[in-house]
C-alpha cells in the first residue's frame, strides 16, 4: 500500500485523473467541487465587513485570511482579504453574505457571478461561423504577419505571394488556425489606415480560403477590416482591444457568427510599455476580461464563440508577464477558453538576453507549461515545433498510471 501527494492546477486536471481511475462521470462532476479549491481577493473592506466575511467563510467550511491588525483598525479604514474554499463552500458563503448588511450583499452577488463561470465545463468546441474546432486538446494558431515592421518576421511576408506560401506552410505543419495581420502591434508601432491594412491582408485571406481548409483569423481591431476579411471567408477576429476600439466591431462579429479573441492591453501599442502599473496584475486582468466577456455576451455574441488572452507583452513588464504565466490557470475559471501568445516575445530578451532568433526553446517551454495549466490555444510563429510539444504533452496525459 502506498500514498502519493498530487497537486492539481485546475479542474480539468482533476477530471482527467478521475477519468483515468474509471470514476463514474456523474460522480466525477459531484466530487470536483470537493477536490478543487478557489481563492478570491476581496478588496476595500472595512474592518467590520472583513470580520463578518471571515465569520461566514468559517461557517461554510471555507476560510478568509485577514491582516493581523484588522481588529485594531479604525472603523473607516480599509483592507483586503483572501477568501478560499471549495466551489460548494464559496457558494454557501456567498448566499449567507447576500443576507448580511453593511454592503456585503454586493460581495455575495459578485462571488455568485464568478462561480457561474467556474461551475461550468469549458465548451468542447470553439464555434466560428459555419464550423467548429474541437478543443479536446490544445490547438495552434499560426502567426502570419503581412507587415513590414513586426518584431520577429516583419517584412518576410509583406507581399501576398510569399504570405500565401507561408500560410500554406503553417497549415501543412499543423496549424489549426492561421492568424493574418496587416498592422504591427509591437511596442511603439504606429497605426495603419484601414485601406492600407485591407490592401495587405485581403488578397492573402482570399487566396488562403480558396486553397486551404484551415480556418483563417483576422488580427485587427477595426470593424471595417474585420467585415471585409469575414466576407472573404475568415472565421475568427483577434481583437487586441477586446472590442473597445471600434463600436461597430461587436455587430460585425455577431452578424457573421465569428469567433472572437478578447485581449487585455494597457494603453496602446505606441505607449503601452511606458511604465505599466497594476495593483495586482493577475487580479486586474481577470477583472478586465470578466467585464469584457460580460460586455460581449450582452452585445449578442454567443459565449461559445469567445476566447480570452491576457496579453503577454502588451503593457506589461517582464515581471508582470512571468506572474501572469505562473497564474495562467486562474484565467480558465472565467468560463471561456484561454489563448496565450508568448512566442518569441521580448520578455525572453529582458530575462535572458536572447535575441528574437534565439527564443524558440523558451517559447516551447512556455507552451508546454501553458498546456499543463489548461490553456486551449497557443498563438505561435513556430508551428512545426509547437505541434511536437502539443502532441508529446497530450501523449503523457493519455497514459494511465499502472
Amino acid at each position: 500500500m502506498q500514498v502519493h501527494q498530487i497537486r492539481f492546477q485546475n479542474r480539468e486536471e482533476i477530471r482527467r485523473a478521475m477519468m483515468h481511475l474509471g470514476v463514474d462521470s456523474h460522480g466525477t462532476e459531484i466530487m470536483l467541487d470537493k477536490a478543487y479549491t478557489l481563492t478570491y481577493v476581496v478588496e476595500n473592506l472595512t474592518p467590520r465587513q472583513a470580520q463578518i466575511l471571515k465569520q461566514e467563510a468559517l461557517g461554510a467550511g471555507a476560510d478568509a485570511a485577514l491582516p493581523r491588525d484588522v481588529f485594531y483598525m479604525e472603523s473607516n479604514g480599509h483592507c483586503k482579504a483572501l477568501l478560499f474554499g471549495t466551489p460548494s463552500q464559496i457558494r454557501y458563503a456567498s448566499g449567507k453574505l447576500k443576507l448580511q448588511p453593511f454592503g456585503l450583499q454586493e460581495v455575495g452577488q459578485e462571488l455568485e457571478k464568478m462561480l457561474s463561470g467556474t461551475d461550468h465545463q469549458l465548451p468542447a468546441k470553439l464555434q466560428m461561423t459555419d464550423t467548429a474546432i474541437s478543443l479536446d486538446r490544445p490547438i495552434i494558431m499560426g502567426v502570419l504577419n503581412v507587415t513590414p515592421d513586426s518584431f520577429y518576421d516583419g517584412g518576410r511576408y509583406s507581399d501576398s505571394e510569399s504570405a500565401v506560401e507561408h500560410g500554406l506552410k503553417l497549415a501543412e505543419e499543423g496549424a489549426d488556425i492561421i492568424d493574418v495581420g496587416g498592422e504591427s502591434s509591437r511596442p511603439g508601432a504606429q497605426p495603419v489606415a484601414p485601406k492600407e491594412e485591407l490592401k495587405r491582408v485581403l488578397p492573402v485571406i482570399q487566396k488562403l480560403v480558396r486553397n486551404c481548409p484551415t480556418p483563417i483569423s483576422i488580427d485587427t481591431y477595426k470593424a471595417a477590416v474585420a467585415k471585409e476579411a469575414l466576407t472573404a471567408g475568415a472565421k475568427f477576429v483577434n481583437d487586441i482591444s477586446a472590442l473597445r476600439s471600434d463600436p461597430e466591431m461587436c455587430s460585425v462579429v455577431k452578424d457573421y457568427g465569428a469567433a472572437v479573441c478578447l485581449m487585455h492591453m494597457q494603453g496602446e501599442p505606441q505607449n503601452m510599455q511606458k511604465n505599466p502599473r497594476y495593483d495586482d496584475v493577475v487580479v486586474d486582468i481577470l477583472d478586465f476580461l470578466r467585464e469584457r466577456i460580460h460586455f460581449a455576451v450582452n452585445s449578442g455574441i454567443d459565449k461559445g464563440h469567445i476566447v480570452i488572452d491576457p496579453g503577454i507583452g502588451f503593457g506589461k513588464t517582464p515581471e508582470h508577464n512571468v506572474k501572469i504565466l505562473r497564474h495562467i490557470s486562474e484565467f480558465t475559471t472565467l468560463g471561456v477558453h484561454v489563448l496565450v501568445g508568448a512566442s518569441r516575445k521580448s520578455m525572453f530578451g529582458h530575462l535572458f538576453g536572447w535575441p528574437p532568433e534565439e527564443r524558440l526553446e523558451g517559447s516551447l517551454a512556455v507552451a508546454a507549461w501553458c498546456i499543463e495549466q489548461g490553456v486551449s490555444i497557443l498563438r505561435v510563429h513556430d508551428v512545426k515545433e509547437t505541434r511536437k510539444v502539443v502532441d508529446t504533452v497530450a501523449q503523457f496525459q493519455l497514459v494511465k498510471d499502472d
